[in-house]
C-alpha cells in the first residue's frame, strides 16, 4: 500500500476536478471518422461522391448512380466554368511575380473592383472556443450596401459600383490611388478587362443612361435593380 501525502493528494484531486468528467471519460473510445476516397461517379453530372451518399439501395451497386446533392439526380443541369479573360487566367495560375502579388493579396484586390460593401451589426462577444480560435458572428442579417447611382462629388467620392460609370483610364487611377501597394500598370489592366467582359458594368451604364433621360422630366421616378438584374421604372414614386 502506497500512502501519498494529504496536500499532494489535495492538488491531485483539485487538478481532476478541472477536467470535465465527460471528456475524459469517453476519450478512450474516441475513433477516426474516414469515408475513405471520393470515387463514386455520379451518372448524370460526373461529379465525385463518397460512398455512403449514395442511396441505400445502390450502395452495393453503384454504376448508373445519380445522386440528389448536387444535380438532384440529374434534373439540375449547370453550365460548365468558361476559362477566365486575360490577364486574369495568367494571374490566376501563373508563378510570376505579377500572380503570386494577387493571389496573396486577393482579399483586397477583390475588394477594390467590388460593386458593394457590407453592412452588419457585430457581435464582439468572446466565442467560448478559446482564444486562439474567433468566430465572425452578426446579429440579425447580411446585407449589400449601395449608395446613390452616381456619386454627389464626382468621381472624387465614388465608390463601389459608382467607379463604373466613369471612363475606364479615370478608373483605373482613382482605383491606384486607393491601393498604392498594388502594381497601378495591373489596376489599369483588369479595369479594362472588366469594362469589356463583365455583363453588370453594362447594366449599371444603362441605368445612369436612363437616369439622365429622364432627370428633367416634372414626374417623380423611381428607378430599381431587382433581384433578377432588371431595370425597373416606377413612374409616381419618389426617389
Amino acid at each position: 500500500m502506497q500512502l501519498v501525502p494529504l496536500a499532494q493528494a489535495g492538488e491531485r484531486q483539485q487538478a481532476q476536478s478541472r477536467v470535465p468528467l465527460s471528456f475524459e471519460c469517453h476519450r478512450a473510445r474516441w475513433t477516426g471518422h474516414d469515408l475513405g476516397r471520393q470515387e463514386i461517379e455520379c451518372a448524370a453530372c460526373h461529379a465525385l461522391h463518397w460512398r455512403e451518399e449514395l442511396p441505400k439501395q445502390k450502395r452495393r451497386d453503384p454504376e448508373e448512380a445519380t445522386f440528389e446533392s448536387g444535380c438532384k439526380h440529374g434534373r439540375v443541369v449547370i453550365e460548365r466554368m468558361r476559362p477566365l479573360p486575360e490577364p486574369l487566367n495568367a494571374l490566376m495560375s501563373g508563378l510570376d511575380p505579377e500572380g503570386r502579388s494577387l493571389r496573396e493579396h486577393f482579399r483586397q484586390w477583390n475588394s477594390l473592383f467590388a460593386f458593394s460593401s457590407m453592412l452588419y451589426h457585430m457581435d464582439n462577444r468572446t466565442c467560448e472556443i478559446g482564444g486562439t480560435f474567433q468566430l465572425f458572428q452578426i446579429h440579425c442579417a447580411l446585407y449589400d450596401r449601395q449608395g446613390p447611382l452616381r456619386p454627389a462629388g464626382g468621381l472624387g467620392d465614388a465608390w463601389y459600383s459608382q467607379v463604373y460609370l466613369y471612363d475606364p483610364a479615370d478608373a483605373a487611377r482613382k482605383r491606384s490611388g486607393r491601393a498604392l501597394n498594388l502594381d497601378a500598370n495591373l489596376i489599369d489592366s483588369l479595369t479594362i478587362m472588366l469594362q469589356e467582359f463583365n455583363p453588370l458594368i453594362q447594366l449599371y451604364l444603362t441605368a445612369n443612361e436612363r437616369l439622365a433621360e429622364i432627370r428633367g422630366a416634372e414626374a417623380k421616378y423611381h428607378l430599381i435593380l431587382n433581384p433578377q438584374l432588371s431595370l425597373v421604372l416606377e413612374r409616381g414614386a419618389d426617389r
